[in-house]
């Protein structure tokens, strides 16, 4: 009788991910936190205005593609600095396909939002980068040929 082998599954538990983005929102002057696609789409979000979130995915998405096809190198961080808040955005895995936000209140030193959103992308980068590739797999592997 031959034994099977499970293949190990890798990637970030949902509760797990939440978490992680509620202890960013619970810094001092982060309102929101959010993981999402590089079409705005959110995969998670930690904030109490589901539908400003959306809209700030959007923008957010819609700012970094602009860059993105314009820049001489591949981006590392936008930090936007408006009216009403200040927000930071960063790549959190190597295919580009999943962006991570933070929005702050104007109270929130820049170079700390900087430095919160480095922490908290590298520390989702291993398991994001498992599932993006994985998704990029998925999605070749599916179309015709």
């Amino acid at each position: 009788m031959a034994e099977q082998v499970k293949e190990p599954v890798h990637g970030v538990r949902p509760k797990v991910l939440a978490n992680i983005l509620r202890e960013a929102v619970a810094s001092d002057g982060v309102q929101m936190s959010m993981l999402m696609q590089g079409d705005g789409s959110l995969i998670a979000l930690a904030a109490e205005d589901r539908d400003m979130a959306n809209k700030v995915a959007a923008i957010v998405s819609s700012i970094w593609s602009s860059y993105e096809k314009v820049a001489v190198e591949p981006l590392e961080c936008v930090l936007v600095d408006n009216e009403e808040c200040r927000f930071a955005v960063q790549g959190v895995d190597s295919t580009g396909e999943a962006l991570l936000c933070l929005v702050a209140q104007h109270s929130m030193p820049i170079g700390l939002l900087k430095a919160t959103i480095n922490a908290l992308a590298e520390h989702l980068h291993d398991p994001v980068s498992v599932l993006a590739e994985a998704s990029l797999l998925s999605r070749n592997n599916s179309q015709p040929r």
